[in-house]
Formats: C-alpha cells, structure tokens, sequence
C-alpha cells in the first residue's frame, strides 16, 4: 500500500495527464477499458471529470468521471445520493477497497490505479507539497526554464485582472451598475491600504456618490460628509465641532447612516497614510473630478497625467494637521507619486479590464495591459522575496503576476493547476 501522503488533486493530475501504465487497462473485475478522451476537469460541484469517452468491454460510453483514494470514498461522499452522479460511466480509484453500485443494484465500473503508478511521482509529490519552504517548489524553482516562467507570468497577470473583474462585477450590481460609483468605491479601498481598505470600501458604501455629487462645488460640505459618515467627528477642535455641525443637517436630510469610529485604524501607520488625511483627499477628488470613470476611458490616463489630474491639495486645515485636534507642521498633503501607482494598478487597470469584459471591447482590455507595462514594479515583501529566485521583475505585469502566483497557487498548495509546478512534477 502507498506509503506517501497524497490527496485525490495528485489522482486528478495523474488521471487528466495519464501518468499511469495504460497497458491492457481493466477494470477490477477483469474487462478491458480503452480511454479515448479523459473528459473535463471539473472544478465546480459534481464528477471530477465530464463528458469523457471511454470503452468497458465491447460499449462504448459517453459520460461522467469520479475519482477516488479509495472506492468507498463513493459512500462517504454521499455520492450515492447525488443524482449528479448517474451519469458517471467509470469510477477510477488508487486503491479498490469494496464494490460499488448504482442505485439500481448494477456495479459501477471500477479502474484501481495502485499498482499502475510509479511511486516516485508519489514521492516527487511530497517533497513538494509537505516542507516549510516559503514556496513548495521552492527547491526545484531555478530548474524550470525561463521561458515557461515567463509563459506563466504573462497568463497569471490575465487570471489576475479577470479575478478583479470579478469583483468589479459583484461592487456593480450592489451599485446599481454606475461604474463611477464603483470606481471611486475602489480608489478609496487602496487609498486606505489593506488596514483601512473595508473601513474605506464601507464608508462608501454608507454615502450615496449622488449625494456627495450634488456637493462637489464645495469641499467643506464634502469633508462634512464623509467624515460625519466616518463616525470620526466628536468635537477634537474648532474645525471638526464646524464639520459636524454640517454633518448633522445633511444627515437628517438624507437620512444617513455613519460608521463607528473605531472601525478606522491609525496604530503602527505613517501619518500620510492615515485615513483622516485619505478622507480629505478623497472630498478633493471628488470635488475637482466628479463623475471619474467616462475621463479615464476618454482620456486613457497614464501614470504621468494622473499625476498632474489626481495630485490635488488637500483644504487648508489638513496643511497642518494628520488628524482633528492634532497640529503639525505646515506641509501641502497631495496624493503621492507611489499612492497613484497603487491607484493605477490596482483601480485603473482592473476597471479598464473589467468594462473590456463587461462591454465584449478587446480595445479597453488591451488599454489596462498597457497601463500595467507603463507602472512600475511593485516593491513589497512577496516581491523581494520573489527576486531571489532571479525572476526578472521589470514592471507592473510582472509583480502582478508574481502575486498572484503567490496567493493563489503557492499559498493555496494549487501546484499541479501551476505551469511552474507541472514541469517540477515532470521532471
């Protein structure tokens, strides 16, 4: 019996690429199977694999393929109860361990792999899947040739900015489709970092953009707005007593709903990052951009014009403060060079990418990926950890792609759906 740990992903890997011995293939009681398409790798609820084509004896079928460590795994998945099931033709397991049948009493046929596989696949599988490295390949990493690497990389940067319209597409339907809303909903998100981002994402959640368009030809009654919405606002000093005298008429007005305080987070930030000084950013970009989304596909804004557009002072009061009732020294806040990168790449790009999907335009798609080649790479800690791999990291798609990677495959164990992790597992 297998002695390695492996799970039914390795049986999926070895069943889809046919890593077994496929000579004179039989089923465990005796007749002999010939496999002319393994069928589709379902990731969603049902069999493992649809629509394969395969031959038991003298028929030939046409239907579904479930995969097991052990055949009783059938019974303990409830299988048995799932009419999804009916239409499975062939059961493949590693280790035949008691019969199956339909509901109507007729064995299903059964393919044991156990002594059809070669072990060092097993082996090749835990070395891989169970060390404390910080990627699971990592030791086999500088083995696997550049060109698939960067074959990898410039897939995963697609998956990456279709994963992101994904969710653009949830924020829409909760946004009654107005892309402008969404996009200021995702600007404040990174605005706010990953410590502020929900408080943010929520804030604007909480304040109707319509409402705050109606105000955008003042920046005080937009400050008063969203900072009363903040729940920030609790008489500090002389100019937040003036914000929330506003704040209290707009929100009977409107009927608003604000936050609780302690939802925004100040601990262990620099000060221009904190999200009293984002809020008063955001009222500026608001009052001098309105209605963003149309500009951005008009004007196909690169790095250097969203500088000059987005760059925009904050009113006189944040000129010497970080946050109410604290005063510092006199400094013009402005959106920063690296915070409007991190606008590009991670607002601009996937809205472009997701109205391209959404609106069936390659053009806009094409316009998102030129962006991201135009941003520079990304400085944070999975990415100086990818550069000792001798990765070259020359923009934006790349340490995109590199994210990715990280998440979603390496940190989520997914390495035989990786390219990277397919060509160790080869080797």
């Amino acid at each position: 019996m297998n002695a390695f740990k492996y799970n039914e992903d390795l049986l999926h890997y070895i069943w889809r690429f046919r890593k077994y011995d496929q000579l004179d293939l039989r089923t465990v009681d005796g007749q002999k199977v010939k496999i002319s398409h393994p069928g589709f790798h379902n990731h969603h609820a049902g069999p493992d694999f649809l629509d394969a084509r395969v031959t038991i004896g003298d028929t030939q079928w046409a239907g579904h393929i479930e995969i097991h460590k052990n055949s009783s795994d059938w019974l303990y998945h409830r299988h048995q109860n799932d009419p999804a099931y009916k239409n499975v033709v062939l059961h493949v397991v590693y280790h035949n361990d008691r019969d199956i049948a339909y509901d109507h009493g007729k064995s299903i046929a059964c393919l044991e792999l156990k002594n059809r596989t070669d072990q060092s696949l097993f082996q090749k599988y835990n070395e891989i899947m169970f060390n404390a490295n910080w990627i699971p390949c990592a030791s086999y990493f500088d083995q696997v040739s550049d060109i698939k690497k960067k074959m990898w990389i410039e897939r995963l940067v697609s998956e990456r900015l279709m994963s992101k319209a994904d969710r653009i597409q949830n924020l829409l339907k909760a946004s009654k489709n107005d892309w402008d809303s969404v996009c200021y909903k995702m600007m404040a998100q990174y605005l706010g970092q990953k410590t502020n981002g929900d408080a943010f994402l929520r804030l604007l959640e909480q304040t109707s953009l319509e409402i705050l368009l109606k105000h955008k030809t003042n920046v005080f009654q937009l400050e008063a707005i969203l900072f009363g919405q903040s729940g920030m606002l609790n008489q500090q000093d002389e100019y937040a007593i003036k914000l929330e005298k506003e704040y209290n008429f707009f929100q009977k007005k409107y009927s608003l709903e604000k936050m609780n305080a302690v939802e925004w987070k100040f601990a262990k930030m620099r000060p221009s990052s904190f999200p009293t000084l984002r809020i008063a950013q955001l009222a500026v970009l608001i009052s001098t951009q309105g209605r963003i989304f149309q500009k951005i596909l008009d004007q196909g804004l690169y790095l250097k014009e969203l500088s000059l557009q987005w760059s925009v002072e904050c009113s006189d009061y944040w000129n010497t403060h970080y946050r109410f009732g604290k005063e510092s020294k006199f400094r013009t806040k402005k959106i920063g060079e690296k915070s409007l990168q991190i606008l590009m790449i991670n607002g601009v790009c996937p809205l472009l990418f997701a109205y391209g999907e959404a609106r069936d335009s390659q053009k806009h798609k094409d316009h998102a990926l030129e962006i991201l080649q135009s941003c520079k790479a990304e400085s944070n800690g999975i990415i100086k950890k990818w550069s000792e791999h001798k990765i070259d990291i020359g923009d934006a798609t790349v340490t995109q792609a590199l994210l990715q990677l990280k998440n979603e495959y390496c940190d989520q164990f997914r390495c035989l759906e990786c390219a990277i992790g397919f060509d160790v597992m080869g080797r």
